[in-house]
């Protein structure tokens, strides 16, 4: 299953990221840990050895994730991928096992068998005219292309806000929105919300409040957050803030009662909302005319990308 986690910067979502993949990785499970947001930190918190040289966007563990990527796939070239060229015939898969080429070569490794992957921000070259959405689009390939087993978890710390929904980073088994009790946060969670429902994946959007102080915050979400999303609500975690001050790495010792059980919680919605790799594989078809259809990739790549699309293809 794959499980990402969104919210407005600030609220928390690197935090609960890493503890929960902590809990993961405890529990039993091979986890992969994508970071995805512009301000990479979650290597760093979770206390995987750092290493840029293994940072995705980097122009040449690009084009080498491409390569692997499209395999013998005669539909596929290399230098040809866009954010949502599917997977067909002859492509080769990214799995969470050590062995995998990938993960091999790109993971940073955490706790008892688990990795953390890391997009990486913005370089020298792209001041003034970079996009993130440009930088983001290998982690799109490689969920596109991400085949799990029953043991592996891949946890996504996604980009702030609503930007998710201008790339294919919405197609997750779940939608963890974290929210802290204020509104501001709350307006950018309605708006998460009507976009998620425009997009199809409204069911798979759970909503967790964070770093509540007093019981009239309890309330103001209780009452601002719409009915049902709401699966649990996490007070001021002292512990979590003194190792942070302390450059300490977040881990189980950081996890008291409320985040175990809404840890259990969070697994339990994701395998009863499995989206299943035929559905996924659907979806992103959809999106992939989509933006094989548009003005700017006959400018960037040949024209007709849209053949990228193996009909005979079962994932």
């Amino acid at each position: 299953m794959n499980i990402a986690f969104y919210g407005k910067g600030g609220s928390g979502k690197t935090t609960l990221s890493v503890l929960y993949a902590a809990y993961l990785d405890d529990a039993g499970y091979r986890v992969g840990l994508l970071d995805v947001d512009v301000n990479s930190h979650t290597a760093e918190v979770i206390g995987a050895a750092q290493d840029d040289a293994k940072v995705l966007s980097l122009a040449a563990n690009q084009r080498d994730i491409w390569r692997y990527l499209a395999g013998d796939n005669a539909r596929v070239k290399p230098l040809e991928f866009l954010n949502t060229t599917p997977p067909g015939r002859g492509s080769n898969y990214w799995s969470l096992h050590p062995d995998n080429y990938l993960t091999q070569h790109y993971g940073q490794a955490f706790g008892r068998r688990s990795h953390v992957f890391t997009v990486g921000s913005y370089k020298a070259d792209a001041i003034g005219r970079g996009c993130h959405h440009g930088t983001q689009s290998i982690a799109e390939n490689l969920l596109s292309h991400a085949r799990l087993a029953e043991d592996e978890v891949l946890l996504i710390d996604s980009v702030a806000g609503n930007d998710a929904f201008g790339t294919t980073l919405f197609l997750n088994d779940l939608l963890v929105w974290v929210v802290k009790p204020e509104r501001e946060g709350v307006a950018v969670l309605r708006r998460f919300l009507d976009l998620a429902g425009q997009a199809g994946v409204l069911d798979r959007v759970v909503v967790i409040g964070n770093q509540i102080t007093h019981r009239a915050q309890q309330q103001f979400l209780e009452r601002e957050v719409p009915a049902g999303r709401l699966i649990g609500m996490l007070t001021a975690n002292d512990s979590i803030i003194e190792r942070r001050l302390a450059n300490q790495p977040l881990g189980r010792e950081s996890m008291r009662p409320e985040e175990i059980t809404l840890f259990e919680s969070i697994t339990t919605h994701a395998r009863q909302q499995a989206l299943g790799l035929a559905s996924r594989h659907r979806a992103l078809i959809d999106l992939h005319r989509q933006v094989a259809g548009e003005a700017w990739v006959a400018g960037a790549y040949r024209a007709g990308l849209q053949d990228q699309i193996d009909p005979e293809y079962q994932p």
